[in-house]
């Protein structure tokens, strides 16, 4: 029963901290779309939130911290 609580707490972090991740990149990529130009941007590029790169950061982030919360 605990464990299951415990595993219920960790999953809906995890949510929380790709849902945090998710927006502190969108706002990164704003601010380097307005302060610089379009070669810091294109520079950026993989952190759009859109792609594939971003939702990697997003999923592997929480796994770390928990892993190494867990070791």
């Amino acid at each position: 029963m605990i464990m299951g609580i415990y595993l219920g707490a960790l999953m809906l972090m995890s949510f929380v901290m790709m849902m945090i991740v998710k927006i502190a990149l969108t706002t990164t990529r704003t601010y380097v779309e307005v302060l610089c130009c379009s070669v810091e941007t294109e520079r950026w590029g993989t952190l759009s939130v859109d792609g594939q790169n971003a939702v990697d950061i997003g999923v592997s982030m929480p796994q770390n911290v928990y892993t190494t919360h867990l070791l």
